[in-house]
């Protein structure tokens, strides 16, 4: 069994870039879900 190493490396930055992609959708939905609770909070801070 033969490993191409050339098609290997290309694999592997496809997926470095696809799980990038994945990492930055995630912060996305985070960012907009503590936005969102900010900003319907029914709370109201002392100040």
């Amino acid at each position: 069994m033969a490993i191409n190493v050339a098609a290997f490396l290309d694999s592997l930055s496809l997926m470095v870039s696809g799980m990038v992609g994945i990492f930055v959708v995630m912060m996305i939905i985070y960012g907009l879900i503590i936005g969102l609770g900010a900003a319907f909070s029914k709370k109201k801070k002392k100040s």
